[in-house]
């Protein structure tokens, strides 16, 4: 059994990109519930974002300055790779709304914000777990309800997919900007789950 040792700066970051995420889900999860001070949102969660890709360059610059690293290089990488991706896609659909001038949100549109939120709350409970070599059962449940909750958002993205494509009488430009923006919500999980893929990878590498 490999020991992971709990004290490195590395894990610290991991942590802080991980609850900026839990951040910038809540962010939006409120933009998407009633549309209220959308501008400041949006700049809010664009701050974060570039709080995240700070974090990632760190992580990776910080990597290749030590000899002695708490996981593989490559899992480093990965991990926080992963995790910037999250925040890239939310900051995404935040853009969209604001490039598309979207005036009001969609009950679909929210609920897909809100299992966004709770996989990223679970992301962050599996990473801040991650320097904790007792904690694996912690880590691989939060994977796993990762897993369920990115099955959840498959079938409210399809459902709203259908709905769209089958209104009568929608405006065509309205269609395309809510496919873009529903699209990118449901990849937000999707990389939610491509974290969880890492971290139970690093857990059977530890195990």
């Amino acid at each position: 059994m490999r020991l992971l040792p709990k004290k490195s700066p590395l894990f610290d970051q991991f942590d802080q990109h991980a609850r900026l995420l839990v951040e910038m889900s809540g962010e939006l999860k409120g933009l998407f519930a009633r549309f209220d001070n959308a501008t400041a949102r949006q700049s809010r969660i664009k701050d974060l974002e570039h709080a995240c890709d700070e974090i990632t360059h760190s992580v990776n610059t910080s990597m290749h300055e030590m000899f002695v690293t708490p996981l593989d290089k490559d899992d480093i990488a990965d991990l926080i790779s992963e995790l910037d991706d999250v925040a890239d896609e939310m900051d995404a659909v935040a853009c969209r709304v604001q490039i598309y001038r979207l005036t009001e949100s969609r009950k679909d549109a929210h609920a897909l914000t809100q299992i966004l939120e709770k996989a990223v709350q679970q992301v962050c409970l599996a990473v801040e777990n991650l320097r904790h070599g007792n904690q694996r059962a912690v880590i691989l449940e939060a994977c796993r309800q990762v897993h369920l909750l990115e099955n959840e958002c498959d079938a409210v993205y399809r459902e709203a997919l259908t709905e769209i494509f089958n209104t009568p009488g929608i405006d065509p430009i309205v269609l395309v900007k809510w496919d873009d923006v529903l699209g990118r919500l449901e990849k937000a999980v999707d990389r939610c789950e491509d974290v969880c893929n890492v971290l139970e990878s690093i857990q059977l590498k530890y195990a």
